[in-house]
This record gives structure tokens, C-alpha cells and sequence, in this order.
């Protein structure tokens, strides 16, 4: 790999498709070699003015494959892009939680963004719980950042999530987002009117976009001691049919066999981390929104050693 001084869109592009291949030959556990990271801010550099010429709700027409969090686990990221390679005409949404927890903080990053480079009007990245510098400067990316690149590096690469779309649409039918929705949500337009870069705030439209949960119990709560809130399956179905919306997906939430659907489909949780931790032995999967807006998984179980 080389420095680029100069950045015309076919050196971005052979340098996006020089990181795509390194990443895509890795084995498991494999890292790239330390002079193999230098473009790592030059993909940063050039994602981050396409992020920012996307709105912040993001409206898709199928076919679109839906992922869940990645966490880092570069095996699931590597799958995620060779599903993409074998289905060329789906577009691709990850909603999120790209980084911490998992032990490829970087190749996954890099993989992403040289993903989004090639194929810009295909493949999406909105903004999980975890792209927020206050959140992984504790959970794994800051760490793995500062021992093989540098903090300027993570800095930088915060600014890009700074400009991560919150939502999308798609097909007109599902609502896309990373955790939840927000008692402050009456019209979409409302994520529209979001201006970027923007931090994550300690509460409100953005915050719960990020990190309100679904629960149980009916109606609008607040986890104790946290500002973290949760809703009923009573507040998706009103939610819905207010927007004309058939569903809600989100992530953020381990389920056992990779996807979840509750309230008689109007809620779906995605999860896209394999066996998450090393730890959960979950199975992972991906939805795709087809034309007309029917929905369909593909599941990787989990396998035992």
C-alpha cells in the first residue's frame, strides 16, 4: 500500500479494491502486517464527504440485505462481503455496532469503509450505540487503535462516525434503525432534519435512536439509573401505523438464532455477530427486504469446535 498526496476517484478506488482484497484473503484470527494499515486514514478521508452527502435517513429500494452488529468479528464482516459478491444486486444496510468487543477492530473498519468506497450507491453504514468515542474508548477500538495505529487515528475515525446516517426506509415499508424508536418521533422527517456531524447527545431523538430497547411492559419507560429508555410492542404497532409502515428492524441485542420477530411482525431484531464474545454460541443472519417488502433470513448457526 502507498500514501495518496493526490486523491482522484480511480486511485480511491484501486486503493479501496488494494484493501478489499488484503482483508477478503485473511484467515481466522489473522491481522494485516503494520505497514499494511498506512491507507487506513486515506479511507477515512474519503469515506466521510460520502457519509455526509447522504442524508440522515436513508431511503432504499429493494432488494436490500439487512446486518446486524458486527462487534469486530472480522470472520462475520468477511461473510457479510461475500454475500454481497454473490447477490450484486441487493443493496447492503448495516445498522450499526461496527467496532468493540470483537478482536478485528481495525480490519473490519477498513473493510467496511473500502466497501462503501467501491460501491457507494450500494452498500449503507448507519451509526450504532457504539460508534460514539465515549463508548469505544472503553470497549475494545481505542485500545486496539492506540497499540497499532495511533490515537490521532482514532480521533479521525470518530469524526467519520460522527457522520453516520441514523435511519433508513426501505422499500417504504421498514423502518430501519440501530436500537429503537423515541417518544420525541411523530414524523420521520424529523431524522431528515438531523444535522451532521453531529456527537451523541445524553438524551433525545439521536440517543434513543441508538439505544432505546424494547420491553414487555406497555407504553414508554426508563431503565433505572440510566437514560436509556424502553418501549412496548404497543408503541411499535402505533408507531406504524401512524408512518404506514409495515415493521421496525433494529440490532443492538444478542439473539440465539440470529433474528428475532415479536409483535406479530412489526418488530424484528438482527443480530450479525456469530457466537458473539466467544461466549453466547448464537447463531447469526442477515434479512433482505425483497420488492414488495416480504422478508426473508439467511442464517449462519453456530458450530461447535
Amino acid at each position: 500500500f502507498f500514501r495518496l498526496h493526490f486523491c482522484p476517484i480511480s486511485f480511491l478506488m484501486d486503493l479501496a479494491t488494494e484493501v478489499y482484497d488484503a482483508i477478503m484473503a485473511l484467515g481466522p484470527r489473522q491481522h494485516l502486517p503494520a505497514a499494511k494499515l498506512e491507507p487506513f486514514r486515506e479511507l477515512c478521508e474519503a469515506v466521510q464527504p460520502l457519509l455526509l452527502g447522504e442524508p440522515s435517513l436513508l431511503r432504499l429500494q429493494a432488494p436490500v440485505r439487512i446486518c446486524g452488529d458486527l462487534h469486530a468479528q472480522l470472520g462475520d464482516a468477511q461473510h457479510l462481503a461475500r454475500l454481497c459478491e454473490r447477490f450484486p444486486s441487493q443493496k447492503l444496510l448495516v445498522l450499526g455496532n461496527l467496532v468493540d468487543r470483537g478482536w478485528a477492530n481495525v480490519e473490519t473498519v477498513m473493510l467496511l469503509f473500502a466497501m462503501k468506497l467501491r460501491r457507494p450507491q450500494e452498500v449503507f453504514l448507519l451509526r450504532g450505540a457504539q460508534e460514539c468515542s465515549a463508548i469505544n474508548r472503553i470497549y475494545g477500538l481505542y485500545d486496539e487503535m492506540k497499540k497499532r495505529l495511533t490515537v490521532a487515528d482514532w480521533k479521525l475515525v470518530n469524526q467519520v462516525f460522527d457522520c453516520l446516517p441514523l435511519a433508513a426506509v426501505v422499500d417504504g415499508t421498514t423502518l430501519c434503525v440501530h436500537s429503537g424508536l423515541s417518544p420525541s418521533l411523530d414524523r420521520l422527517e424529523q431524522i431528515e432534519a438531523i444535522g451532521r456531524p453531529t456527537e451523541v447527545p445524553d438524551s433525545g431523538l439521536v440517543t434513543d435512536l441508538l439505544w432505546a430497547s424494547p420491553d414487555s411492559h406497555p407504553g414508554w419507560d426508563q431503565v433505572p439509573e440510566s437514560p436509556v429508555l424502553t418501549f412496548g410492542l404497543d408503541v411499535v404497532k402505533r408507531f406504524l401505523k401512524k408512518q404506514c409502515l409495515r415493521r421496525v428492524i433494529r440490532s443492538r441485542e444478542v439473539v440465539l438464532r440470529g433474528y428475532e420477530i415479536s409483535a406479530d411482525g412489526a418488530l424484528v431484531t438482527i443480530f450479525s455477530a456469530v457466537n458473539y464474545c466467544g461466549e453466547f454460541e448464537n447463531d447469526s443472519a442477515t434479512a433482505v427486504v425483497e420488492e414488495g417488502g416480504e422478508l426473508r433470513f439467511d442464517v449462519v448457526p453456530f458450530k461447535k469446535k
